[in-house]
């Protein structure tokens, strides 16, 4: 077998010889199924018996010649593999006379066995020469294009093997780094065509239809050529996530799998078994089609999964002395990951960063960073009675409350009800692959939002508060170099404009990217992006299957910034009726803010301070599949500072359920604009399989507030 590169080639293949498909190609194989050699043979005795085994459209040619040859008759027939003699007299190219038959290029109509039977006379002896040829080449196309396969370059699958005649085959995915290993079709004897090339692959993700009370619980593979009709049922193993098996169902008894034929027609089969160590599900099929595994329709269990976790927190501190004066103001970042244990513990390692700055000396700012590297622990976690809501509990009260995404690939939140302290957050847990993804299935363009937060202080002079947001497009290259292409709004307030000065710039950054190694702590299998025009970095954090991230900057290195971004891979061809249901959302909003100090010498009598205030909210967003979003229920907590209640900050909830609506407009890229109003701009992106999304929020006037908002499909 020659190996594929760039251009579509056909090859020939050896009867049984399996085709393994290695190395990455955005190109199409095409397989030739028929040796073209002709098979001849020569057969000399009383009676006798020619066995070819035929591939529809092949020819046989024979000629037959006795000796003696006068008034001797011979008895020739051709059986095809439905027993069903063909009438050799009625070929156009048929001849018979005293001791002579001859037949050329006679079609064989069927795929099997032929048998040529000769009878003689009893006496004399003849001989027999005969050609099978197969015919015109038949060739099948096998695409293995990257989209076909349904997975970027590098993490897609193909097995295949070619069925010789009257026999079966087994095709099976074993690489360790396979989404779908495991995955197998074995064929009965004689239930297919000969040389018919069975081809297994990895698949788009399936959206089977009319799957009342069940959802997609794995990922889909393709069994080629769609729509082959089987003589006898094949046993299709198919692997499913445990994570997508609901929380307290029982996977041995409410797993079926789905088929998916071309027109989208979905039959829903009971299996033959499940395997739930190896997390496969095996089903009978008479036929090649999609398949994915299912479940019943219900929160995911995120039992013994591993997620990088990331949380940016504004707080507003009361005041320390007991009084109504409130100075101090918090901004930390924690990164790392956390393994949820089975019976409730949840194994934490990562990092933390934090700024904290104050007017306590007359007025003039005190600002000073901190950090935790590599901290390590175990803390709890539980689920709501209904199982949909995952709680982080924090040690000394609260915590936070995350929503899963239905594949409980991501979970997003805020903090609980329970948390009744002056902070807003937004947290985000986001599934790692089981292994360092390839190079290559990081590869692409992505959109990509961030929530950029700054206090900055330069010896004695006053510090200022700096709120933005960027929102573009972030390209990874083969070559190792990334680059930015978007914009950036932000917000700066000082002791000269503690109003706030907004600005509007284009972004455009580049540099180098390397994924994380295995001595590179807990973050190995993350991705670090390195500017070309500084010492600034960002440490993306990639979901399992690459598709999705989020990422911080190291608030140590750029001097007290911090930056927190959520991304999506572009789209090729999503629609707004690909975006339909409920999509439950975290959002955390800062606001630079600002308050007076009065009578603190040898400040002015009246010094207006730059400030922040903070919320946060969580709640429904409701998409009809059209170009409208409503937010059903909300639940929104804000922080400020406050001079007339004690402490100095006051913290306000709000509950809503008011139906509102906006319109939006949805490119087939994945971008996704809000018709927000006069006031500020909303934009951000949808994932390719519409599982997740993100907005950035940015005021068109000064004052105004910046948000980033993570949403996710919910179960």
């Amino acid at each position: 077998m020659r190996a594929v590169h760039v251009a579509v080639v056909a090859i020939a293949i050896t009867f049984g010889a399996t085709i393994s498909f290695g190395a990455p190609t955005d190109d199409a194989l095409d397989v030739e199924l028929a040796s073209r050699a002709d098979v001849r043979g020569t057969l000399s005795s009383e009676t006798g018996a020619f066995t070819y085994a035929a591939v529809a459209g092949a020819t046989l040619s024979f000629k037959l010649v006795a000796t003696p040859a006068r008034g001797v008759t011979f008895d020739v027939r051709l059986v095809g593999p439905d027993a069903t003699a063909i009438d050799l007299a009625g070929l156009p190219r048929f001849v018979q006379r005293d001791g002579f038959v001859s037949v050329s290029r006679a079609s064989l109509p069927l795929t099997g066995s032929y048998v040529l039977r000769v009878r003689g006379p009893g006496s004399g002896t003849y001989r027999l020469d005969w050609t099978a040829s197969p015919g015109p080449k038949r060739v099948q196309r096998c695409d293995l294009r990257c989209t076909t396969l349904g997975r970027s370059p590098g993490s897609e699958s193909a097995a295949g093997r070619i069925i010789r005649a009257g026999t079966g085959t087994s095709v099976s995915v074993t690489r360790t780094d396979s989404d779908v290993r495991g995955a197998a079709i074995v064929v009965q004897g004689g239930a297919a065509p000969a040389e018919t090339v069975v081809l297994l692959t990895s698949a788009p993700a399936a959206r089977p239809r009319a799957l009342a009370g069940l959802h997609v619980a794995g990922p889909s593979i393709a069994i080629e050529p769609d729509g082959l009709r089987l003589g006898a049922a094949a046993a299709v193993t198919v692997p499913y996530d445990p994570v997508r098996v609901p929380h307290g169902s029982n996977a041995a008894s409410q797993l079926r799998m789905a088929r998916v034929d071309a027109h989208g027609t979905t039959t829903v089969i009971a299996p033959d078994s499940v395997d739930t160590e190896s997390h496969v599900v095996t089903a009978p099929s008479d036929r090649f089609a999609r398949f994915v595994v299912v479940a019943p329709d219900g929160p995911p269990d995120p039992e013994a999964v591993a997620y990088w976790h990331g949380a940016l927190t504004v707080r507003v501190s009361p005041d320390g002395g007991g009084g109504t004066d409130s100075r101090h103001r918090d901004v930390s970042l924690d990164v790392g990951r956390a393994t949820l244990l089975p019976g409730g513990g949840l194994d934490v390692v990562g990092d933390w960063y934090g700024a904290t700055w104050t007017t306590d000396n007359a007025g003039v700012g005190q600002l000073s960073l901190s950090s935790a590297l590599g901290e390590s622990g175990t803390i709890k976690w539980a689920m709501d009675a209904d199982g949909r809501r995952l709680r982080v509990i924090d040690p000394s009260g609260g915590g936070s409350v995350l929503e899963p995404c239905a594949d409980g690939s991501l979970y997003v939140g805020t903090l609980g009800e329970d948390t009744t302290g002056p902070q807003s957050t937004i947290e985000i847990a986001l599934r790692r692959p089981p292994s360092d993804l390839p190079t290559a299935a990081l590869v692409g363009s992505y959109w990509v939002g961030v929530q950029e937060f700054g206090v900055s202080q330069s010896g004695q002079s006053p510090t200022s508060v700096e709120i933005g947001r960027t929102f573009g497009v972030v390209t990874l290259r083969a070559d190792g170099t990334w680059s930015l292409k978007g914009d950036s709004i932000s917000t700066r307030a000082d002791w000269s404009e503690p109003d706030g000065r907004t600005r509007r710039s284009s972004a455009r950054e580049s540099g180098t990217w390397a994924v994380a190694t295995p001595s590179d702590s807990w973050y190995a299998g993350t991705v670090m992006l390195s500017s070309a025009n500084g010492p600034g970095r960002v440490r993306i954090f990639p979901s399992a299957d690459g598709a999705l991230f989020f990422g911080t900057n190291d608030p140590a290195a750029d001097g007290g910034a911090f930056a927190f971004l959520f991304g999506v891979r572009q789209a090729r061809a999503i629609t707004p009726s690909d975006v339909k249901g409920d999509y439950a959302f975290a959002q955390m909003t800062p606001d630079a803010n600002a308050f007076r100090l009065v009578g603190l010498p040898p400040a002015p009598a009246e010094l207006v301070v730059p400030d922040v205030r903070c919320w946060q909210e969580d709640g429904i967003m409701r998409f009809a599949g059209t170009s409208t979003v409503r937010i059903p229920a909300d639940r929104l907590k804000e922080v400020d500072r406050d001079g007339t209640v004690p402490g100095g900050v006051r913290v306000t909830y709000d509950a809503s359920t008011a139906q509102s609506g906006v319109g939006f407009t949805l490119a087939r890229t994945g971008r996704f604009d809000v018709r927000a109003g006069a006031n500020e701009q909303v934009v951000g992106a949808v994932s390719a399989d519409a599982r997740a999304g993100f907005v950035v929020i940015a005021p068109v006037k000064p004052n105004g507030a910046y948000g980033l908002r993570v949403f996710v499909k919910a179960p």
